[in-house]
């Protein structure tokens, strides 16, 4: 097979070689089911393909087909084939309701009810779902390529099918760990590096590209929109790279991220083809199965998603050599740079954009980023390139493993008792050889490459040229506006030389020097007093030197400013407190009263300060905020606009106490922000909010106040590595003992002497694989195709999840590759969402899309950082701050409960950038109540109802915490809080319920400890710490 039209008519038929209700049919065609299941793929195809340049089969790639098929399949799957061959019960097959969780098969989820319906309603579901899909495909037939339209239908398949309300199918009722679909998906895959039909052999080569120096290129920003856009620029960078590709040869050739339900892969198809109404449809459909608004599912598309290391797998059609490959790929990245270089140019003379800003503002950025193109046009750096040639390493895993070459075996690094290896049979070993060789492409990649294919490092970007004893800039902006050779770094990266040196007034630091305001006017063609300063500090504060990729940052966020939550962290500080006022205003007029007690020259700068920018999820009302140029407009010190905005808020607050049923609104909105959602939390504030007369009225206004810090989340999956290496979750032998179970489970109903056999071949499959994989000295499941799909899919649900998250936390999301996240959120929300970061990751072993989709979930836990950050504090090194903190503590942490280890990692550090104090916290499932009390005793300080000393108090009796037993912590922590409740003196029976309420958080804080690098920690005091940090923030 060479040609390219050859490659995709395989993939369409890999596509086809099942049917997506094949489970589902054991029930219906019972015997019959081994021949029957194939003419329904049959049918099932032809009408999906009805009338298009695929509606014929060709028979010449039915062989391809098959060694798809086989190759993809799981090897618990491809064993028990091998084996069962004269033993299995003839014209058998097991039906079984239940999908396992793949990454742990000990977690399962029942599938029976989802397709509880008539035959007949069912097959008519099934062909009106094909008919759709078809319908589409028709319309596209004369517009594009062959690979354009195999895209549309590797994106639609699936999707098309759930939205169908049609049941998902088991690939394998006797290994029920992964769908039909993720087994079509992969058998397309695994079509790039089938090549030949001169005997059995693979050839093709594995990619990874990664961006090194992650961290360095996202935290050097000093607005929030620089963060963003930096993560902005590289996952559309290197999704760019693999669209290079995926546009050449299919969609299948991206293996991680998966394009399968995933926004990104929208963009790519509303580039690729003309039809709108197509595209739209398109929209329409993924949106529904992943229960988003079509504005929502855009949204998303266009936030930072990507991660910045992405995998492929290409066929070798227009390549010799590793080498060749790697030339290629650094072309497309390349060509994704000024791709994206050409985007934002066009972005910035879009009407929309232009309405956002101000004209001279709009004028001088443009103007800077004219002379910079030659600059710009080049990558800020290069990217890390390995690349594996697929036939050299199966010849040597072949030789290992079937002709026993040692020295093969060594440079594999595979450690093998062959005389265990021997004993298994000769096709058994070469099922191996395949399901090995793809574990270690994608588990060993790194190494593997420099022993089988090409490795190319990146260099630096150089900025100055050395020759003849000096240095010649690359580009002659980088100086022109200074004198010759008279430069200094960028303010923001410290790397580059910077083309914007915004210098400051030596009479006033918050406004620019002469020289600089003479600059933009000169460029702008305009007097200085005819142009509007405020809009350029926004955007350029006094005293940053700006280099040019960082100035392409903030050109970026300009450019994509209609899709933006937010651009600064004043925006974010400002965003739920604005959403309390805006709430309370619709009833009692807030901002009509604020004026009558305001001082403010300008009250319409509070005003604008104090409106909310988020909608729902997509529909964003931006709104330029800056505290600092709105102090300036009232002719106030940054200082003095907060104290004069914090009286205001005070006094409007503390005259509505009086009025109607303003207190318990504003008691029920602080609920919303800070404990919503967090089902422990909202338990113990309830009995709060259904008495709220008893609160002290002047405490209680002091929550009702101006915000100036804001949270950076940094999460993190805990032992991700260990679930692309398949060893996350049990052992082999627990693994394959689940297997064991299921099929117990599934022969149940069957005569005795038929069980039995069932059982027996599926234990020896499994006996023999075990043995297999033990002789090749392995204790988990191999990684196959099947498993790298789930495990690739898995991800991006939840860096979806993560986006609505961050959203429903009012906050910014900077990046989420899935795994890791970094955000930034309101100080209400930080904890709260942190909480459902973690639960949302994996608390259940399946996420359910739809009514009828399951995905499974990565059985690990999620430790992440929150930094409280004044808005004044050097963004940049709180981003380092906050990620040395998870480094330094979750991810070293180990839980004990009474000295009995529990769990490792899976934990909560809370910082504060101003005191100093840092706190460590659970997120384990187990032990999350106790995180949960935090956000409730710290809602219930915010409103007056305890007092503020609680840490200090704890702290001064107990004198060394470390030193008292736990039965000891618990009677102090509780002698503590019953002294700080502070609600009215005649109600002490609710005081007493109020602490009745926390004393069973506080009892199991008080046997649990935390030990990082040997130091050991009581919960009670991490617990009552904490509040020290919170207090300042809510």
């Amino acid at each position: 097979m060479s040609s390219l039209q050859n490659l995709i008519k395989v993939k369409v038929e890999a596509l086809f070689h099942d049917p997506p209700h094949k489970s589902y049919l054991i029930s219906i065609l019972g015997e019959s089911f081994g021949k029957q299941h194939i003419e329904e793929a049959k049918t099932f195809r032809n009408t999906v393909l009805a009338n298009t340049r695929f509606a014929e089969i060709d028979e010449s790639v039915k062989y391809y087909v098959g060694i798809c098929d086989r190759l993809a399949s799981t090897i618990e799957r491809r064993v028990i084939r091998a084996s069962y061959l004269g033993k299995w019960p003839r014209g058998l097959y097991l039906k079984y309701n239940y999908i396992h969780n793949i990454f742990d098969p000990s977690k399962k989820i029942n599938i029976s009810s989802q397709s509880a319906t008539s035959k007949d309603d069912f097959y008519s579901a099934v062909y009106k779902a094909a008919s759709c899909l078809n319908k589409i495909l028709r319309v596209l037939e004369p517009e594009v390529n062959d690979t354009i339209f195999y895209n549309v239908l590797y994106t639609l398949l699936e999707p098309v099918w759930y939205v169908h309300n049609l049941p998902p199918s088991l690939a394998d009722t006797r290994v029920p760990t992964h769908t039909i679909f993720d087994h079509l998906y992969a058998s397309a895959s695994i079509a790039n590096i089938v090549t030949s039909s001169e005997g059995f052999k693979l050839r093709g080569y594995y990619v990874l590209a990664d961006f090194p120096g992650i961290q360095g290129f996202v935290g050097a920003g000093r607005k929030a929109g620089d963060f963003w856009a930096a993560s902005y620029l590289l996952s559309n960078l290197m999704w760019g790279l693999g669209e290079a590709f995926t546009k050449e040869y299919g969609l299948d050739v991206l293996i991680s991220p998966t394009p399968r339900l995933n926004p990104y892969t929208v963009k790519s198809l509303k580039k690729w083809l003309r039809n709108e109404s197509i595209v739209e449809n398109i929209k329409e459909t993924l949106a529904n199965v992943l229960k988003l608004s079509k504005i929502a599912l855009e949204f998303i598309s266009s936030q930072p998603i990507i991660p910045a290391t992405i995998s492929l797998l290409l066929p070798s059609h227009d390549f010799t050599s590793s080498k060749d490959v790697v030339d290629s790929v650094v072309k497309a990245y390349r060509e994704s740079w000024r791709e994206l270089v050409d985007h934002i140019d066009r972005e910035l003379e879009s009407s929309l954009i232009y309405e956002k800003w101000s004209v001279d503002l709009y004028r001088y950025i443009t103007a800077t980023l004219s002379k910079l193109q030659e600059v710009l046009k080049v990558p800020p750096q290069g990217i890390r390139i390995y690349v594996i040639d697929i036939e050299k390493l199966y010849e040597a895993l072949y030789e290992c493993l079937v002709e026993g070459v040692h020295d093969k075996c060594e440079l594999v690094e595979l450690n093998i008792n062959q005389q265990e290896l021997a004993s298994v049979a000769d096709s058994i070993r070469k099922e191996v050889v395949t399901v090995l060789l793809w574990h270690f492409i994608t588990t060993k990649a790194v190494a593997l490459a420099k022993i089988f294919g090409t490795v190319k490092h990146p260099t630096p970007r150089a900025f100055f040229i050395y020759s003849q004893d000096k240095l010649t800039p690359v580009s002659s902006y980088i100086t022109s506006s200074t004198k010759p050779n008279d430069w200094v770094h960028c303010s923001l990266c410290g790397i580059e030389p910077a083309v914007i040196r915004a210098s400051k007034s030596p009479e006033n630091p918050e406004d620019y020097s002469e020289d600089f305001k003479r600059e933009i006017a000169f460029t702008l063609g305009k007097n200085i007093n005819e142009i509007n300063w405020r809009d350029f500090k926004i955007h350029i504060k006094p005293g940053e030197a700006i280099g040019p990729y960082c100035l392409f940052k903030r050109i970026v966020y300009l450019a994509n400013i209609n899709k933006l939550p937010f651009i600064s962290t004043d925006n974010i500080a400002l965003e739920e407190f604005s959403h309390i006022i805006k709430h309370l205003d619709e009833k009692y007029k807030i901002f009509k009263d604020l004026s009558s007690v305001s001082e403010l020259k300008e009250l319409n700068t509070l005003e604008g300060l104090l409106e909310p920018s988020l909608g729902v999820l997509g529909e964003v009302k931006l709104k330029l905020k800056d505290i600092g140029v709105a102090a300036e407009a009232n002719e106030l010190s940054y200082e003095e606009f907060i104290n004069v905005a914090e009286r205001a808020l005070r006094k409007v607050c503390e005259d509505f106490t009086q009025r109607g049923d303003f207190i318990r609104d504003l008691l029920a909105e602080l609920k919303l922000s800070v404990v919503s959602d967090v089902e422990g939390a909202e338990n113990i504030v309830q009995l709060l909010l259904s008495n709220p007369h008893v609160l002290r009225r002047d405490r209680l206004c002091r929550a009702f106040r101006f915000k100036t810090s804001y949270a950076i989340i940094r999460a993190d999956a805990d032992n991700i590595g260990k679930a692309y290496r398949g060893a996350i979750g049990p052992d082999l032998d627990s693994y394959l003992k689940e297997l064991v179970k299921a099929n117990e489970d599934s022969s149940k109903e069957l005569p005795d002497d038929i069980k039995i056999r069932v059982l027996e071949v599926t234990k020896d499959s499994f006996d023999t694989l075990r043995r297999v994989l033990k002789a090749i000295n392995f204790r988990h499941i191999l990684v196959t195709p099947a498993w790298t799909s789930v495990l690739s899919l898995a991800l991006v649900i939840s860096t979806i999840k993560d986006a609505i998250t961050v959203h429903e936390g009012r906050g910014m999301l900077i990046f989420s590759g899935g795994d890791d996240v970094l955000a930034i959120v309101p100080p209400e929300t930080a904890i709260k969402t942190a909480i459902n970061l973690r639960s949302g990751f994996s608390d259940e072993p399946f996420t359910q899309l739809n009514s009828n989709l399951f995905i499974p979930t990565i059985p690990t836990g999620r430790s992440i950082s929150i930094r409280y950050v004044d808005l004044k504090d050097l963004m940049n090194y709180e981003f380092t701050k906050a990620l040395d903190l998870l480094e330094e503590q979750p991810k070293k942490a180990l839980w004990r409960e009474q000295g009995r280890e529990t769990h490792s990692k899976d934990g909560l550090v809370v910082s504060d950038s101003r005191s100093g104090i840092n706190v460590i916290l659970p997120l384990h499932k187990e032990y999350r109540e106790i995180t949960e009390a935090v956000l409730a005793l710290s809602y219930l300080i915010a409103v007056g109802a305890i007092s503020t000393g609680i840490p200090e108090d704890f702290t001064r009796i107990s004198e060394n915490p470390r030193l008292v037993p736990s039965r000891g912590l618990e009677a102090l922590a509780h002698y503590v809080l019953s002294r700080s409740i502070e609600i009215h003196k005649k109600e002490k029976e609710l005081a007493a319920r109020l602490l009745e309420s926390i004393k069973n958080v506080v009892k199991r804080a008080s046997k649990i400890t935390v030990s990082i690098e040997g130091e050991e920690y009581d919960l009670v005091t991490q617990l009552l710490s904490s509040l020290a940090i919170t207090r300042r923030h809510l």
